[in-house]
């Protein structure tokens, strides 16, 4: 790239003389470092440049994004690299973006139509003497030449990179991304910690924490690296890593990255590569709880979640004690007594204990008995210089636990009970977190001898097997599938599996190797099922119910007479009794050739003869059930009686009338009722007994004998919503399955439209304000997405306790829609919630719902979620939520709360709706 700051100074022939080499050379425009009052950096190509020509400001747009910001990226680096964005939030769309100094002395991006879309928001002042300037370290500076001070700079108000010369106090912090393309604010924040110094934190809306660094205590100790400390103080902080020159931190940056990860990257010089130097979190573990309460987390092994001794997991989705989710673990049916015992965990990360005391080991271990079930465990380091406690113990939920915890991990006591472990008499002694099942042995003293080859590690906690004299990590057990799946070097696995099987590694009996390998270094071993127990006397044997040791027979506990090995439940259990001769006989009763031939050929004919009469049958009730149905075809809704039949054939007959498809009928299979039981219900349809009225018709409320209490739409005579509405509300009711369901809401209206409207439109809206979409409502455009509108709607009313229509906080906000947003904005959606909620609902779930409410009643239908988006967004806490954008207002109530219909010319579409309240 040609140095702007060379063409600047030359004369003005010059650089005319070069100006086609410098577009075609560069494809912008250069003006210099320095921005003054009256001049522009415009869409255009024009831009700024750093008088060393490190940085560039100017208009940009992301790769796969069409829409304008303005910012600063590294000038002559490929691909564009850009460290700062001013409009994130705002871009520029279908204009032409301007950066200059406004009247009121203000930085601003505008557009060719003098809009607004980005300002410092400083007090108003003469922008004769203010100038903007892009400095050589990435900042942009807007100075004050009379006063000669810095009046703003980009480096305060970082997007989501940290550049040499910035200082991460409490109140900077950075954001990412929302994607690679979208420079929007993402879902992840670096900040400083609650506890400062070189504590960091990196946050996930809404306001989780993620990661955590900088945490030191007696039991685990783990701090950012020091010279990532220096970088983000500013070089001001003292370290005991040897001091690094501020020119080794040349086009260095550090970056909040779109996937949650804070990572420092440096530029390799006279090249565009960037090489990364630091990241965190390294791996699944690190992120704060990832396996949830009572689970350990290991990045080495094959699934890295697994519940602790004692504990099962809460999710279904298991293999043998592992889990693959964040829903964590729950302690096994346990008492406090007698059976109480603990198992010791070493290299342990653990959270931050609830008590600190100082006792010897035997006085701490007492102290957490006693306050059983609350203590959940405890650790013991003896006393020293720099510990002022011994003894920590943990009342609450173990969190953030993680297995073979390279940094000062501590010793975990953890309290079981021995029902909730299940052992034989030969099971051998945990390994850390790793239960080690029969008849897998580890010693000469447990397992099966002939099921040897393990061996624990018990200063890692790490289970190993050896074959042939080296020693392979163990990455799991799963004792309900007997096999074990141990890590090998890669060569293993790129080679033929059958050749790694027959060379390069050798089982013997009882152990199989698996025919294929599981990623790029895991094998899987099988063993076969176990015989009886070994054994050297008869003691050895009173673990294992009847069962007997008998030396002659190798040495082994053989079962006793009628009782057979179980190797599934490894116990003798009775054998199973075949059927015996009668007594007093010793053979079968004997039988004749000729006898058997005539049994055969008796249960042939027998069988041909019911053959025959089922099919005629068959035949005969299907000619019947025809001809019936052809006679009855003008009178079944006459025919339909009975006060409750939970038939799906009744619900058919009355929808088939107005010849509604055959898909629209099936899976009906809710209550029915006819209308003489609904008339006695609702005392004649009486007016005392009227709830509201809808854009059918009026509800009652109806009470049948024995107390059951209903309520009953009836479809008005002169209501502009037709049968075929009211049959398609009638068929989404039944749908739901769901015998308790009295508001439909508006949903599924897009399902009616006949063959005269196309599928993005249609000739007649119905349904109800405030629940319809505003594309639906004013121009009569339907989508799945009009339906995800209401569902929106619903859920902000249900978390709120306040309806839609009629809502009135202000004169500016005569919506629940416009309240919710306007909450949203000022970071205030706790005082959405609806009094009845505030003791029973997490603040979490209420602002994920108010979340999920506003992403649903966007404007736009494609911002929207689909509904099985918005399942999963409900269902999982972890699923990542988008920025929503604002809803539209609006609220009808000059017509009247009686089904109405209204013209709109100027746009074609007939209104044929309610106005009033939801249904």
């Amino acid at each position: 790239m040609l140095r702007a700051a060379v063409y600047f100074h030359m004369r003005s022939s010059f650089l005319l003389c070069h100006y086609a080499l410098l577009l075609s050379y560069s494809g912008v425009c250069l003006s210099g470092d320095t921005l003054k009052a009256g001049e522009k950096v415009s869409e255009n190509g024009s831009t700024l440049v750093s008088v060393g020509q490190i940085f560039e400001l100017g208009f940009f747009s992301p790769p796969g994004n069409s829409t304008i910001y303005l910012g600063i990226w590294y000038h002559g680096v490929e691909p564009q690299t850009v460290v700062w964005v001013a409009n994130r939030d705002n871009p520029v769309i279908d204009s032409m973006g301007v950066f200059q100094i406004a009247e009121d002395g203000n930085l601003k991006v505008l557009d060719n139509d003098g809009r607004d879309y980005w300002s410092s928001e400083l007090e108003g002042s003469s922008t004769s003497n203010r100038t903007v300037k892009l400095m050589d370290s990435g900042n942009l500076v807007l100075i004050d030449y009379q006063s000669n001070l810095n009046l703003w700079q980009s480096f305060e108000h970082p997007t989501d990179t940290f550049l040499p010369g910035m200082k991460m106090d409490s109140n900077l912090e950075l954001t990412s991304w929302r994607s690679s393309s979208d420079p929007g604010s993402g879902d992840f924040t670096f900040k400083q910690g609650p506890t400062g110094g070189s504590n960091y934190i990196i946050s996930r809306n809404p306001g989780q924490l993620y990661w955590e660094s900088g945490i030191t205590s007696e039991i685990n100790s783990e701090a950012i690296s020091g010279w990532v400390v220096y970088l983000l103080t500013n070089f001001t902080t003292k370290t005991n890593q040897p001091k690094i020159p501020f020119s080794d931190y040349d086009n260095t940056r550090l970056l909040m990255n779109s996937t949650g990860h804070i990572q420092v990257a440096k530029r390799i010089d006279s090249s565009n590569e960037w090489s990364l130097q630091w990241e965190e979190p390294k791996n699944l573990c690190k992120i704060y709880n990832f396996c949830g309460n009572f689970s350990s987390c290991n990045a080495y092994n094959r699934y890295i979640c697994k519940c602790l001794p004692g504990f099962t997991p809460k999710s279904p989705d298991i293999y043998g004690g592992y889990f693959r989710n964040d829903q964590g673990c729950v302690r096994r049916p346990a008492t406090c007594g007698e059976s109480t015992y603990f198992i010791n965990l070493m290299q342990m990360k653990v959270s931050n204990p609830s008590t600190k005391l100082l006792v010897n080991e035997t006085e701490c271990r007492s102290e957490c008995r006693k306050l059983c079930p609350r203590c959940q465990a405890y650790s013991y380091v003896p006393a020293d210089r720099s510990s002022s406690y011994t003894c920590w113990l943990w009342t609450q939920d173990l969190t953030t636990l993680e297995e073979q915890y390279q940094h000062s991990g501590g010793n975990l006591s953890i309290r079981v009970d021995t029902s909730s472990i299940e052992l034989t008499p030969r099971t051998c002694e945990l390994c850390g977190t790793n239960i080690i099942p029969y008849p897998l042995s580890t010693g000469p003293n447990c397992g099966d001898p002939m099921y040897s080859g393990f061996n624990c590690d018990y200063t890692t906690a790490q289970v190993r097997f050896v074959m042939q004299g080296r020693k392979y990590r163990v990455a799991a057990i799963n004792p309900t599938e007997m096999k074990f799946f141990i890590n090998t070097e890669n060569s293993y696995c790129n080679n033929n599996i059958s050749r790694a099987r027959n060379e390069q590694i050798d089982v013997s009996y009882p152990y199989i190797l698996s025919k294929e390998c599981y990623g790029e270094d895991e094998i899987g071993v099988t063993w076969r099922p176990p015989p009886e127990p070994t054994c050297r006397n008869p003691i050895d044997c009173r673990g294992w119910a009847n069962s007997t040791c008998n030396v002659k027979k190798g040495n082994r506990c053989l079962c006793n007479t009628n009782y057979e090995w179980n190797s599934s439940i490894f116990s003798c259990t009775l054998q199973h009794q075949e059927d015996t001769p009668l007594s007093g006989t010793k053979e079968p009763l004997p039988t004749t050739e000729g006898h058997s031939k005539i049994s055969l050929s008796l249960i042939l004919v027998i069988t041909l003869i019911s053959i025959i009469f089922l099919v005629c049958t068959i035949i005969s009730v299907y000619l019947w059930r025809k001809k019936m149905a052809r006679k009855q075809d003008g009178g079944r809704i006459q025919r339909i009686r009975g006060r409750f039949y939970d038939s799906e054939r009744q619900v058919k007959d009355l929808i088939d009338l107005e010849g509604l498809e055959e898909k629209d009928t099936e899976g009906i299979g809710v209550p029915y009722f006819d209308f003489e039981s609904i008339l006695e219900a609702t005392a004649n349809f009486s007016d005392a007994n009227k709830l509201g009225r809808g854009g059918y018709g009026p509800v009652y409320k109806g009470m049948f004998p024995g107390g059951q209490a209903i309520a009953v739409k009836r479809l008005s005579s002169v209501s502009s919503q037709g049968l075929k509405e009211f049959k398609n509300e009638v068929v989404l009711i039944a749908k739901l399955q769901h015998r308790n369901l009295v508001r439909l809401r508006d949903f599924g209206l897009a399902r009616i439209f006949g063959s005269k409207e196309t599928e993005a439109n249609t000739e007649r809206v119905v349904g109800t304000y405030g629940y319809m979409s505003p594309e639906y409502a004013l121009d009569g455009l339907f989508s799945i997405k009009s339906d995800v509108f209401s569902f929106g709607v619903v859920l902000l009313e249900i978390i709120s306790g306040k309806k839609n229509t009629g809502f009135y906080q202000s004169k500016q906000i005569s919506s629940l829609l416009g309240y919710a947003w306007r909450l949203w904005t000022e970071n205030k959606l706790m005082d959405l919630m609806d009094p009845s909620l505030r003791e029973t609902c997490s603040e979490n779930q209420f602002i994920r719902c108010a979340h999920i409410s506003l992403l649903c009643v966007q404007d736009e239908p494609g911002d929207r979620p689909t509904m099985s988006n918005v399942v999963t967004m409900l269902d999982n806490e972890t699923t990542t939520l988008p920025i929503p954008k604002q809803p539209t207002f609006f609220m009808k109530r000059a017509l009247s709360s009686t089904a109405s219909s209204s013209s709109k010319p100027e746009i074609g579409v007939q209104f044929d709706t309610t106005y009033g309240e939801g249904r």
